[in-house]
């Protein structure tokens, strides 16, 4: 439970005897845009997300994290590569400034 009133959070909690999504302490109907999964290039949502928040008054978007796993190998400085994610965040950002991330991550490597 996030103990400050000023860091945004989301939790799923019991409440009237059924599972039930919190945004800010507050029972809310979860309602997000789903956007494409993350590969690199692939940051053209600016005008979905617009649109979106802007007909509905809905900021939660949730998406495949993608290839920032990248697992061990040659030439590699880490297991992780965020530089895709990262930008995909600030396209979402740019577009919607009161975005909130709901990040789907796969556990599974990609091989050829």
């Amino acid at each position: 439970m996030n103990q400050s009133k000023n860091i945004p959070y989301a939790e799923v909690k019991v409440y009237n005897s059924a599972p039930t999504f919190f945004l800010d302490g507050v029972p809310t109907f979860y309602s997000a845009l789903w956007l494409t999964t993350l590969t690199a290039g692939s940051f053209s949502d600016t005008e979905v997300v617009k649109k979106y928040a802007g007909e509905t008054d809905i900021h939660l978007y949730a998406f495949d994290i993608g290839e920032a796993w990248c697992g061990p190998g040659e030439g590699r400085k880490g297991h992780f590569d965020f530089a895709t994610l990262d930008a995909k965040f600030a396209n979402i950002i740019e577009a919607d400034s009161e975005a909130r991330l709901h990040l789907r991550i796969n556990l599974e490597q990609n091989r050829p």
